[in-house]
């Protein structure tokens, strides 16, 4: 199976490959020796790669994967190559998707709504003031158009990424 692996914007082909009890795994098409064991339950792993052992701390997050490796912490982007080449077929990736949806970015209250629906507006201005965590956030426009939707009230609750104001 391959995986496209974001790291630091820097993207990698990971391709992994079982044979028996034994995997393989390819990095931009090169072959690397690779191998993980398991230390403790917390997530702390013992890496072997080409040779060299390495202890990590690797941790599932909704982005992908922590990875903690030498005092430095970072973070994976990991997605099936094949779902990431469905997902451009299908035509709307996710920037376009946002480009036509404000959305929340964390679970909050609506505290103040900004815009009306026919509104003109213009990228950064603002839209919608959502609470969290006892700070007020100014949510703004991403480019400019025209408000065709407003999809919460105030007072209302959200959650993250739910649809706050739609506009063309």
């Amino acid at each position: 199976m391959k995986y496209i692996v974001e790291i630091e914007n820097e993207k990698i082909i990971v391709e992994v490959t079982k044979s028996g009890q034994t995997y393989n795994f390819k990095l931009n098409g090169k072959p690397i020796d690779f191998d993980v064991a398991e230390l403790l339950p917390d997530g702390s792993k013992s890496l072997l790669v080409s040779g060299k052992s390495f202890d990590a701390e690797l941790t599932e997050i909704p982005e992908g994967l922590s990875v903690y490796l030498r005092g430095h912490r970072i973070i994976c982007r990991v997605e099936e190559e094949r779902k990431a080449r469905l997902a451009r077929l299908a035509g709307e990736r996710e920037e376009e998707k946002a480009q036509k949806n404000l959305q929340a970015q964390m679970p909050g209250l609506v505290a103040k709504i900004l815009v009306s629906p026919g509104q003109e507006v213009k990228e950064g201005q603002g839209m919608v003031v959502v609470e969290a965590m006892k700070m007020q956030n100014e949510l703004k426009a991403p480019r400019e158009g025209t408000v065709k939707e407003i999809r919460v009230k105030e007072g209302e609750a959200v959650e993250k990424d739910q649809v706050l104001v739609t506009f063309e």
